[in-house]
């Protein structure tokens, strides 16, 4: 069932995709597959899963393609489209190879079943895993919003099973974490059964990952778009210049090098041209 809001999000991404490639002909999907000479594949998911993030058809075509038999997957990751997701968990599950998930920073909602999919789990000492039960918006009429709910029952039953043979939970301790919404930092990641080890090691950076969505997000986790008079943050601008192509270190580069604050920098409207300057010199750095 495609609801009209589904085709609206669709749209929308369709269209940031083909601004996204005129605007860097270089840019590629948000995960990275690494061959060396010598040691396993790395396999590197660091965004959100679905929409403007980690797709499946391409990850998947990747993923097949490699004939190393070990593969380290490390993920840092929001979670994101269910559907998406278990097309890559799937993937990851059937590979001959031998895989050894690691947990570099956060593993939360549908990233958490998708590093469920190693052989090993493991996880750094400051990452934090999360479950929770699957949400959606619909748009349409009683049945519309009555089918919805059924699916997202199975939704959820498919994550129950894939937490519960991973874990050390039963499958009441499964449901009742997933309706909690629940944080696991890596002890109590360990002690759940969920990871089979804990590394050491610095966390992997985070702080482009709007958790706010999530009822129970750590506050530290959670990103403040709007200073407290509704100007942008600093931030929210990194945001908007990494969701128009820019890579993160790009990104921070030119916030660095053209951000300035002046005597009106409670300015919203100065603010947003600040940021609209940056994109401007970037494309013309970029022809």
């Amino acid at each position: 069932m495609q609801t009209q809001l589904f085709r609206q999000m669709r749209a929308r991404y369709e269209n940031f995709q083909r601004n996204r490639v005129a605007f860097d002909p270089g840019a590629r999907a948000w995960y990275s597959i690494t061959n060396k000479d010598e040691g396993p594949t790395d396999v590197y998911i660091y965004d959100a899963i679905g929409f403007f993030g980690v797709e499946a058809e391409s990850f998947v075509k990747e993923f097949d393609a490699i004939e190393n038999d070990r593969i380290t997957l490390r993920i840092n990751s929001p979670g994101g489209d269910v559907f998406d997701g278990m097309s890559i968990y799937n993937s990851i599950k059937r590979h001959p190879a031998t895989v050894t998930t690691e947990i570099d920073g956060v593993a939360a909602s549908m990233a958490s079943i998708i590093a469920l999919a190693g052989d090993v789990v493991n996880m750094s000492e400051l990452g934090l895993f999360m479950v929770h039960e699957p949400f959606s918006m619909v748009m349409g009429n009683a049945s519309d919003m009555r089918a919805e709910a059924d699916l997202l029952d199975k939704v959820s039953d498919q994550g129950v099973a894939i937490y519960t043979n991973a874990s050390k939970l039963t499958e009441a301790d499964v449901r009742a974490a997933m309706s909690a919404e629940t944080w696991y930092t890596s002890k109590e990641a360990l002690s759940a059964g969920f990871v089979q080890s804990i590394s050491d090691g610095i966390i992997a950076p985070s702080e482009l990952f709007d958790l706010n969505v999530f009822q129970n997000a750590p506050e530290a986790h959670c990103v403040s778009e709007v200073d407290r008079d509704g100007s942008p943050t600093r931030r929210s601008i990194e945001h908007a210049l990494i969701d128009v192509g820019l890579s993160q270190k790009k990104a921070k580069a030119l916030l660095s090098e053209g951000y300035k604050k002046g005597t009106d920098s409670r300015d919203a409207v100065g603010e947003l041209e600040g940021a609209r300057h940056l994109i401007n010199l970037y494309r013309g750095n970029k022809q």
